[in-house]
């Protein structure tokens, strides 16, 4: 408005001409004469107008509003069709607002399932108990172990993924609650960064490191990164010289991650996550005396002897 003004002052003045004014503002005359006749018509209010886009004006031609309408019953997403046409997504979605349109929801299809003949209180595995056979007497077992392993033995892990490099199924599983830890598939490659810590892990088994951290911190609930496997990274990151969580960030996830079975490795925040929810269960002691119980017990012959003389205090 300002400047609408001085450029219709310095003409009615006589301080300039029409065509000094405009070289000088970079515009038409016929935009000088507009301004002199909305200043005659409304004064200084007039000369200004609302920012943005003109609402009587329309952003899609009617063409276009046409083509939309095709579209969207093929069926494409909106960030295409903003493509197609130029326009923001958002754009797309406020004019076919204004249009009335609405996304139909889905059908859901129900699986034709029948209902079970049998008793849901009965396992599908245990035979049927007829009137004749003699029912055998149930041994008390230990509520505390489960039935089909010991505690001393590690779960078999299992995965719906076949692909080794999009584990995308094992994720879903953890985020849904159904997967505690993801079971390692190595993918084939030659020249793997740190692939050598491969060759501890027979020892780290022999060690009994996770039977005695299963049967010490239980799980850490359900997750993609378990117990397990926050135990490997550890335990590869002390064998390949990286002290803290923050180190990773200087190696690759997608490397690291081959290594340890994965398609990716844990990120920084979650290993920290990981290690203050062990830590605060207050267990380290414990999983250190269970480890120094069976070296000794394995390799008692090898353990050494502390000599104790005159010139150590008691």
């Amino acid at each position: 408005m300002a400047e609408s003004y001085a450029m219709v002052s310095l003409v009615e003045q006589g301080w300039a001409s029409q065509k000094e004014v405009t070289r000088a503002f970079g515009c038409s005359t016929r935009s000088v004469r507009r301004y002199q006749c909305r200043l005659d018509a409304g004064g200084l209010p007039a000369l200004g107008r609302p920012r943005g886009y003109s609402s009587k004006r329309p952003r899609v031609s009617h063409a276009r509003e046409r083509l939309l309408g095709r579209l969207k019953v093929q069926g494409m997403a909106n960030k295409e069709i903003a493509r197609r046409l130029g326009v923001t997504p958002k754009a797309i979605q406020k004019l076919l607002k204004r249009k009335g349109w609405s996304d139909q929801e889905p059908e859901q299809f129900c699986l034709p399932i029948t209902e079970p003949r049998g008793d849901p209180k009965l396992s599908a595995f245990s035979p049927p108990i007829s009137g004749d056979t003699p029912e055998k007497p149930s041994v008390a077992g230990d509520p505390k172990l489960s039935a089909l392993m010991s505690i001393e033995d590690e779960p078999a892990p299992f995965s719906l993924d076949t692909d080794p490099a999009d584990r995308r199924m094992d994720r879903l599983l953890a985020c849904l609650g159904l997967l505690d830890d993801a079971a390692p598939l190595f993918r084939s490659g030659g020249r793997v960064p740190h692939g050598g810590v491969l060759l501890a892990l027979p020892a780290l088994v022999d060690s009994g490191i996770f039977t005695i951290a299963r049967k010490i911190y239980g799980n850490i609930g359900p997750a993609f990164y378990g117990l397990r496997t926050t135990f490997i990274a550890l335990l590869f990151m002390a064998l390949l010289r990286i002290k803290r969580a923050e180190a990773l960030k200087e190696h690759s996830p997608d490397d690291f991650g081959r290594v340890l079975g994965l398609d990716r490795a844990p990120e920084v925040k979650t290993l920290r996550r990981k290690l203050s929810r062990l830590a605060a269960l207050g267990r380290a002691a414990d999983l250190g005396q269970a480890l120094a119980q069976k070296r000794v017990a394995d390799r008692g012959a090898a353990m050494g002897f502390l000599d104790v003389d005159g010139h150590v205090r008691v």
